[in-house]
Order: structure tokens, then C-alpha cells, then sequence
């Protein structure tokens, strides 16, 4: 197939919650002509970590939000398909229900520097990476970012954006500062590094509070 075939990109993870390090990913990644829709794919039970504090009807409306509001907001969609089949949720069995569906299309797999070093523990891993090529962003403090021998580094972005299934490119010029994990351990709500849409959303709903160990009574009464 021809090397200039346009690229869905798909971003998944559990989104616990959405922050400012996941939209400079999307930023990034959208700034490509060649990526014509990013996929935002929030899971339903994570296979390699504990499960989400938020429900998956608050993290699916968190990124709806997030979407509508956000200026490439016709260039991105919240796809719900993991939490619709409920149970783990296994990469390889959502991308190939995108690869039926886009034929004509490239799909790339956007993700951080943790899950990428995690690749080969993934149900199915050969199939998978047989498959898609995988987008990597760093962050900040993790552990130093793995090759896998199974796929083929790109000497440049440019190379990485025309290539086909089983390559991989780690971006260096965006830095997830923090996780979402790290973040919910922390009780300073008012100043989570989320976008404000999903800041606005959080302190209606009330969430995390009790992840972080606090309620809000006991945040006034510690005053």
C-alpha cells in the first residue's frame, strides 16, 4: 500500500483524569497534517494496573467536554467502544475493530513512556505490533524509555509519519509532566493540572476527593 495514506491515530488509557500532559499529547499529535481524526479511547478495566476511581460514564462526559471545547475539537472523538464491551480492556481487540473500519488508513497508537516500556507484557503482543506503529511520549521522571526489538525505530518523525505498521518514534519535544495516579494523590483540587472544562466538571461532580483520602469537610476542618 502506498506510503501516504492518511493516519487515524488512536489514544487510550483510562483518562483518571484527563490532564494538561494528555492535551499537549493531543496537540502534538493533531499538528500533523497527515492525522486526519485522533481517537480518544477510554478503557474499561485496565489489564496491567488497578481500575479507575472515576465511573466510566464520568470519564467518558470529562473527555466529551474536553472535545467540544477544545479548538481541534472536529478532528478528535470520544470513542466509548472499551467500555461498551466491558470487562478487561485489550488493545489488540479495539484496534482491530479501527483497522476493519478504516481500511484505507494508517492507525498509529499514541502513548506515554510507562505503557510503552510495558509493550510486551500486552495481550497478544506479536499481533499487535504486527499491526499499528506506536507514537511515544516521555514524561518527566519516568523510567528511561525501552526498545522493543520486535519494531523498527524512525530516524525522524517524517520517516515515522509515511511508515507503515511496525516502526515506532519516541517524541522528545513534548513532556508529560505527571500521571494521572500521581495526580490523584494529591489534595490540592483547586490546582490540579487539568484543562478547566474537566476542573469545572471534577468539582461539580465531587470526584477524586475520596481517592486523595480527603473529603471536603475534612479539607475545611484541616484549615
Amino acid at each position: 500500500m502506498s506510503p501516504n495514506r492518511p493516519i487515524l491515530a488512536v489514544y487510550g488509557g483510562t483518562f483518571d483524569p484527563f490532564h494538561l500532559g494528555h492535551a499537549a499529547v493531543c496537540a502534538a499529535v493533531l499538528a500533523e497534517a497527515q492525522v486526519v481524526e485522533l481517537r480518544l479511547i477510554p478503557c474499561s478495566i485496565p489489564a496491567l494496573k488497578d481500575g479507575a476511581s472515576a465511573t466510566a460514564a464520568h470519564r467518558m462526559q470529562m473527555l466529551a467536554q474536553w472535545q467540544q471545547a477544545s479548538p481541534f475539537r472536529a478532528k478528535i472523538q470520544v470513542d466509548g467502544q472499551e467500555i461498551q464491551r466491558q470487562g478487561t480492556s485489550y488493545t489488540v481487540d479495539t484496534l482491530a475493530v479501527l483497522i476493519d473500519q478504516w481500511p484505507a488508513h494508517r492507525i498509529v497508537f499514541v502513548l506515554g513512556s510507562d505503557a510503552w516500556n510495558s509493550l510486551p507484557l500486552w495481550h497478544r503482543f506479536e499481533q499487535l505490533v504486527s499491526q499499528v506503529s506506536f507514537w511515544v511520549f516521555g514524561r518527566s521522571g519516568a523510567a528511561a524509555i525501552r526498545c522493543h526489538p520486535e519494531l523498527i525505530p524512525c530516524r525522524t518523525k517524517e520517516d515515522f509519519l509515511t511508515a507503515e505498521s511496525g516502526h515506532f518514534w519516541i517524541e522528545q519535544g513534548v513532556q508529560i509532566p505527571l500521571s494521572s495516579s500521581e495526580l490523584r494523590q494529591t489534595d490540592d483540587f483547586d490546582n490540579w493540572p487539568v484543562p478547566l472544562v474537566i476542573q469545572n466538571y471534577i468539582k461539580e461532580h465531587n470526584l477524586y476527593r475520596q481517592s486523595a483520602g480527603l473529603d471536603k469537610s475534612e479539607r475545611i476542618n484541616d484549615r
